[in-house]
């Protein structure tokens, strides 16, 4: 099977807005240690599509990646 980071990002970021504990513990909580830097970045470049990450995306999902997430999820 073939990983694709784009629609992983997608799905994690769908549940994350529907409230999923799940997606929560993995894109907020340990995101370093369960998700692969493609898909960190991947994230962080929907994050900064979406206005909420003003820096270029790379993957390094510091702090301000984890309040541009907490922003999506109050953006519904």
């Amino acid at each position: 099977v073939q990983k694709d980071v784009d629609k992983a990002a997608d799905w994690g970021l769908e549940a994350l807005r529907g409230g999923s504990a799940a997606a929560r513990g993995l894109l907020i909580n340990t995101p370093q240690t369960s998700l692969t830097p493609p898909l960190r970045k991947a994230i962080e470049q929907r994050l900064a599509r979406a206005g909420l990450l003003k820096r270029p995306p790379d993957g390094s999902y510091g702090p301000d990646t984890i309040a541009a997430l907490q922003a999506f999820i109050l953006a519904k």
